[in-house]
């Protein structure tokens, strides 16, 4: 979209350049070849607001989704016949949650036929309306075929018969989704429109029957829990009882949900109906390749029909995490009422990933106080400190990690080893680096990354130089392809004055990292080792104007070669 928006303005500009019909022949070969005026563009408004469109584009790019929405609402307002940003808004206020203006284009879209979901989409605001003989005419006209329609169809006219106490007609609707795949999707549906309806028996069964099959959705446990214990047959001889235990000790991070938000109140309609199906589609499509914003668009429905509902907030946010967009992730966490320690540590992680360092430590900090004996809060401080260049308190937030791990579980603990090593190598405390490069290796000692970094860093210090090289002889047997390895065995062969097997990695190596100016520097002074001062006077000049690895001491260090180069 943002080329053809461009483009269009560029050939109008160009169609300016020409007089009504005028035709401009040009003749080679005595062929004569004729330029046509360009066919006629829509014609651009004066309002448009290109300032706004591109703002959009800028925080689609940095994935805020929200922004991104309100600024292609301005271009919009002001460039209405554009329908390719029409249709951006359409997508972008559907995922952000702006319902008034997603529900606005969405009747637009409907009148249009120009998309599937549409149709469905506000049936399902009806429904959250109570109009529901509406909510049944968007249904029949929504297109029966295309997408989860086949779905969505017998429950949006299932719950609109069931509000209207239409009760054959409403377990009659949902019908068509009793065979299949989806079957537990049927039995929980058919469960809900019992309970809404009075008939317990009905619910009874159903949920026997679902929880027979496929592994419920955690809304479904929810909805089985509530419904058995306020018959106080919630126990151990309740075979949902012990699926949802099941479910629990086979995903403890679904805690969250299933413990910690499991008594919230859900006051049963049919506008809760609907939501449900839309979120039970939204964790089956959003889990697809390729399903990500379908699936966070459904649950953005149930939002809308479901304002409070944290499970619904959860699970967006999580999905949201899941395709980068942090910002918005942050704002679904920030609206759930009594944020949990785990939810307050996810917005912290996602505020580092954006880099917004000052509120993300002040979050982990407040979080350490209360749990002071909590190990992965102590390794986020660490990164975070590691991360914004104050390496002593991340050192001692490394430290106090470590000494919070089990002694058992010691094996799945090297990283952060290697993490402190990193640190202590920033403090130039070589001593206490290396001692930890060796405990990580003694717990993974076929790492790849470890071997090369430690065999590396004896080497630039010429050190240990005959197990440093033994260190990465043996990176590079376990990762061959890894060009960095590459460069390390050049450094290392550079070291011992075998300049022909330095060179030979050396060149490797700066083919495969470009980018790299201490894989470039290194290239230019084995160059230099053999009296190539031209070849090594380019390389370090190439490497002045590289940003990926420099630092003001390699910075340094090269325009002094350089200058030598040059004379």
């Amino acid at each position: 979209m943002k080329k053809a928006v461009f483009a269009g303005i560029c050939l109008c500009i160009a169609a300016c350049g020409f007089g009504g019909g005028l035709l401009l022949s040009v003749y080679h070969r005595d062929k004569p070849v004729v330029l046509k005026r360009p066919p006629a563009l829509r014609q651009i408004p004066q309002t448009a607001d290109f300032g706004a469109y591109l703002a959009g584009l800028l925080a689609r790019d940095n994935q805020d989704v929200a922004l991104a929405a309100d600024y292609y609402e301005r271009a919009y307002l002001g460039d209405m016949a554009n329908k390719a940003l029409k249709t951006d808004l359409y997508l972008l206020s559907g995922l952000a949650g702006k319902s008034d203006r997603f529900i606005q284009i969405a009747q637009e879209m409907t009148q249009e036929k120009k998309s599937y979901y549409a149709a469905l989409f506000l049936a399902a605001d009806a429904v959250g309306r109570q109009a529901y003989e509406e909510a049944l005419s968007f249904v029949q006209s929504a297109p029966k075929s295309s997408g989860m329609s086949f779905i969505l169809t017998p429950v949006l006219r299932a719950w609109s018969f069931a509000a209207q106490q239409q009760t054959d007609e409403a377990f009659s609707a949902l019908k068509p989704l009793e065979k299949g795949e989806l079957s537990h999707f049927y039995w929980y549906q058919r469960a809900l429109l019992g309970i809404y309806l009075g008939d317990l028996q009905i619910a009874d069964k159903a949920f026997k029957q679902m929880g027979r099959l496929t592994a419920p959705s955690v809304t479904a446990l929810l909805s089985a829990r509530a419904f058995y214990q306020a018959q106080n047959k919630w126990h151990t001889d309740n075979l949902l009882y012990r699926v949802y235990q099941k479910t629990l000790e086979d995903n403890p991070a679904l805690g969250e949900i299933l413990v910690t938000r499991a008594d919230e109140q859900r006051s049963l309609t049919p506008a809760l109906g609907v939501a449900e199906a839309f979120f039970v589609l939204s964790t089956l499509v959003g889990n697809e390749d390729g399903g990500a914003e379908t699936g966070l668009m459904f649950n953005q429905v149930a939002l809308h029909l479901q304002p409070t509902e944290n499970v619904y907030k959860i699970w967006g946010a999580e999905q949201f995490e899941g395709v980068e967009y942090y910002a918005e992730a942050n704002r679904l966490y920030d609206s759930i009422s009594n944020p949990s320690e785990t939810i307050l540590f996810k917005k912290a992680l996602n505020l580092m990933l954006m880099k917004q360092n000052e509120e993300a430590e002040r979050i982990l900090k407040a979080l350490s106080d209360r749990m002071p004996y909590d190990m992965m809060l102590a390794v986020m401080l660490g990164n975070l400190y590691r991360d914004t260049n104050r390496p002593a308190l991340a050192a001692s937030q490394y430290t106090r990690a470590l000494s919070l791990i089990e002694k058992d579980n010691q094996k799945d603990h090297t990283g952060l080893y290697f993490s402190r090593a990193l640190v202590y190598e920033a403090l130039g405390n070589d001593k206490a680096r290396d001692g930890d490069l060796q405990a990580a290796l003694a717990l993974t000692p076929n790492d790849a990354e470890l071997l090369n970094f430690l065999g590396y860093v004896w080497v630039d210090e010429n050190k240990h130089i005959k197990q440093a090289m033994d260190y990465i002889n043996r990176a590079h047997q376990l990762a061959p392809k890894e060009p960095h390895i590459w460069d390390s065995l050049a450094w290392g062969y550079y070291k011992q004055e075998d300049y022909d097997n330095a060179l030979d990695y050396a060149e490797r190596a700066a083919d495969k990292m470009p980018y790299s100016a201490l894989v470039q520097s290194h290239l230019g002074d084995i160059y230099w080792a053999l009296g190539r001062k031209r070849e090594a006077g380019y390389q370090y000049n190439k490497a002045l104007h590289l940003k990926a690895d420099m630092t003001d001491e390699l910075r340094q260090v090269l325009a002094e070669k350089l200058k030598t180069a040059l004379q």
